[in-house]
């Protein structure tokens, strides 16, 4: 079994990739500012619904983790990142880290993601770490590609030259260092991911609770998202332990894109919520994701995304439907 680290492990997909690797019996170490088991030292809005939603699945995280080792820092802490690296040497390095939600991108914090992925990347190339590195593994976007894809396949080698938003720009850059450098990688981009434990408020995390409600469901007209099931992403990640060609780069994503509107309706209907759906403007800045291509991945890796839209979204419906249980019973 390997030594791996995990930059982000305490993270929404660092969590679940603990947890599966922890039961495969690697030995894994969590570098996360969040893994010291301390939510308050992060709570912002003390109290209120949306918190309560964070801190529930912020536990839920926690508890994927327990039994791994755990650094308790940020990448963008130099001193803690290299006593960790040379204190566990490990075989296998992921980058889950940076922020993970495009939308609270600004230019401080996509210079503190890009920062702290350099942090990390340059530490391999250091002549002092003797320790060989098997694969530098990069959680990267499908927001790096340049058009507005809606009805088209999406391929590796599809444009990337011009980032639609600055999320996708720092995914961008940070891809490109990998490229040009010497240190071993696969990188993987993913698109739509959700599944228990995210707690940033995606899309169909505000749909079903909203629908929960019975509140009106507002979604961008004609617009589409390939949504990835969290099973499929860590199914996908283990593989490149094992496999994987180096230096090559996956789409990590479902195989089917849905239009937000009948994401929207298909809830409503599970849920028999009496909800209406209301259909916002696109903007010029909007755009859709996938399909994208996954003949690569599944010739490399064998990957094949067994989430169904509509069977996953039942497991991540019920995992909701109980959170939000447990909020209004402490209210």
């Amino acid at each position: 079994m390997s030594k791996i680290m995990i930059v982000g492990g305490a993270g929404f997909i660092g969590s679940h990739l603990t947890k599966r690797l922890m039961d495969e019996g690697h030995e894994v170490l969590v570098y996360d500012q969040n893994a010291g088991y301390n939510y308050d030292a992060f709570v912002h809005n003390e109290g209120t619904v949306i918190d309560k939603r964070k801190k529930y699945e912020y536990e839920y995280r926690l508890d994927l983790c327990k039994g791994a080792d755990r650094w308790a820092a940020n990448e963008n802490s130099l001193s803690s990142l290299y006593s960790a690296v040379y204190e566990f040497e490990p075989e296998y390095f992921f980058y889950a880290g940076g922020i993970s939600v495009p939308a609270q991108v600004n230019p401080l914090s996509m210079q503190k993601m890009i920062s702290g992925f350099m942090n990390c990347y340059f530490l391999f190339t250091d002549s002092g770490y003797s320790f060989p590195l098997t694969k530098f593994i990069f959680l990267s976007s499908s927001l790096v590609y340049t058009r507005p894809h809606s009805t088209w396949e999406i391929h590796e080698n599809d444009d990337r030259s011009c980032p639609k938003n600055l999320y996708g720009i720092a995914k961008n850059l940070c891809e490109t260092v990998l490229e040009t450098g010497d240190v071993p990688f696969n990188t993987v981009r993913l698109c739509g991911v959700y599944g228990p434990g995210d707690g940033n408020e995606r899309v169909l995390d505000k749909l079903i609770t909203r629908a929960l409600r019975g509140d009106k469901l507002e979604v961008k007209n004609n617009t589409y998202n390939t949504f990835t099931y969290i099973t499929d992403v860590i199914n996908g990640l283990e593989s490149l332990i094992y496999k994987g060609c180096p230096g090559t780069t996956y789409n990590l994503t479902g195989n089917e894109s849905v239009l937000l509107e009948n994401a929207a309706d298909i809830i409503i209907e599970k849920l028999h919520s009496p909800s209406q759906i209301g259909l916002l403007p696109r903007k010029d800045s909007d755009t859709s994701k996938g399909p994208f291509s996954l003949g690569r991945i599944e010739e490399d890796l064998d990957y094949q995304p067994d989430g169904i839209f509509l069977q996953s979204l039942d497991c991540y419906i019920n995992h909701i439907q109980l959170r939000e249980g447990v909020i209004v019973n402490e209210a």
